[in-house]
């Protein structure tokens, strides 16, 4: 069973991917959340608030989010869902999209299908929502908005280059990141009112960059970036400040309260700037989201995959290449760690050496969703506690499509909202005669 990884998968993950496994770049989710907890989903433009409460895979202001845990007891599955391409939860709404522009919205309660659009873009690069609107953008330099209750299109944008990450609205503006820089428009109507150009032009769709933002400042970060770490007024893009990290690839930046989480990969040949570790390893940061300051760095050796930032941990998994000796010579193999650090300090909470591969994917209380790529049988979700790496209950959540099948294709993503955990997963059947994809709901 091959895994693909999807466009959501992609966000938080590729940019720390020095493995070389090219089937395995799967994550971030990317993922976020917001600590507010505003579901209103009218069509205004109120900004009182600086985003809605949901979660989005991809966003980067972490994959947890406070409650209660959803049981493990499947609710409701449905059809009608896209999800290929990621997907959230915003109130009621369960937004899936699709590859080129397909976009859905199922009703959290029952899975019914409130409303499907195809906008025909070349390539989906995510979407967003705020202000019971719902933002949406293609690599064919598209910017759409659509009302979140009907799915009418309210106004479309040019943004005159390759999309690069997906679009993040907060206040009344919706950012998108493309190969000319960063850019914000007017989320009413779609007029730029800013833009931030970048110092290098060396970018290729890697969908490695996650927007972040408090409503008030935007955070950024990518290896080709000068300097690597940004962080800008969201209302007219001036810098607020930057930090010159060194190293090469950047995962994150993760938004969790004042802290602003991410990791830098470290060589003798690249330093980072907090580092005194020799060899090839990743630096997980934590810095002040105010000022930039390092609150604290942790080395950890290896490629560290999709960072999960919760209330109290930084969990995390960390890929290295051990070599070991047998009877055919020295072999090297691939070793895989779980780690939660302490968001305070980042000190080690916890570690699972050498166990499957295990990619945090969404959180909600207590608990955090892992993703399991298995050998021998279907792809599994694992829960586990976030106090001490245990599985919570009965731990495992098999991926098995509603006619048996078990080889995914795509895993759209891992959300939560209120009492109920939603997963969108496609499958492929024989060959590739069928996709099927089935977004399901738990309680």
């Amino acid at each position: 069973m091959t895994w693909h990884p999807s466009l959501a998968s992609i966000l938080p993950l590729v940019a720390l991917c020095a493995c070389g496994d090219k089937d395995s770049t799967d994550p971030n989710g990317s993922s976020e959340t917001d600590t507010d907890t505003d579901t209103d989903t009218d069509t205004d433009t109120d900004t009182d608030t600086d985003t809605e409460g949901h979660f989005r895979t991809d966003l980067g202001r972490t994959a947890w989010q406070p409650g209660s845990t959803p049981g493990t007891t499947s609710a409701w599955t449905s059809t009608d869902g896209d999800g290929a391409a990621g997907f959230f939860v915003a109130g009621e709404a369960v937004v899936g999209v699709g590859y080129h522009g397909k976009l859905t919205v199922l009703d959290t309660s029952d899975g019914s299908l409130e409303w499907a659009k195809d906008l025909q873009l070349e390539r989906s690069v995510g979407a967003d929502v705020h202000g019971g609107r719902l933002f949406t953008a293609g690599t064919d330099t598209a910017l759409a908005a659509l009302d979140l209750s009907t799915g009418e299109l309210l106004w479309t944008a040019e943004l005159g280059a390759q999309l690069q990450a997906w679009p993040t609205a907060a206040g009344d503006s919706v950012v998108t990141f493309t190969k000319a820089g960063l850019s914000a428009h007017s989320a009413h109507d779609g007029t730029q009112s800013w833009t931030h150009a970048l110092s290098s032009d060396d970018l290729s769709l890697d969908m490695s960059v996650v927007l972040p933002t408090d409503g008030t400042t935007l955070y950024a970060a990518h290896r080709t970036f000068e300097p690597p770490v940004q962080a800008l007024d969201l209302a007219d893009g001036t810098e607020v400040w930057s930090y010159e990290s060194g190293g090469s690839t950047v995962v994150g930046p993760y938004l969790r309260g004042g802290d602003l989480i991410l990791g830098v990969e470290c060589s003798d040949s690249r330093p980072c700037a907090a580092s005194t570790t020799e060899g090839r390893h990743t630096l997980i940061h934590s810095l002040d989201a105010e000022t930039g300051g390092v609150r604290w760095a942790v080395p950890i050796v290896g490629t560290v995959w999709q960072i999960l930032v919760a209330e109290t941990a930084v969990v995390f998994l960390a890929e290295a290449s051990v070599e070991v000796e047998d009877t055919g010579g020295v072999e090297d193999i691939e070793v895989y760690t779980l780690y939660a650090l302490s968001i305070e300090d980042g000190s080690e909470l916890w570690s699972l050496p050498d166990i499957d591969r295990e990619r945090p994917q969404a959180g909600r209380g207590d608990v955090v969703y892992l993703a399991r790529r298995s050998s021998e049988g279907p792809d599994q979700l694992v829960v586990r506690q976030i106090a001490d790496g245990a599985l919570a209950g009965s731990g495992v959540i098999d991926l098995v499509g509603s006619a048996g099948e078990t080889s995914v294709e795509d895993l759209g993503g891992v959300a939560t909202s209120d009492d109920v955990l939603v997963v969108n997963v496609t499958f492929q059947v024989g060959d590739g005669e069928a996709f099927p994809s089935y977004t399901t709901a738990y309680r």
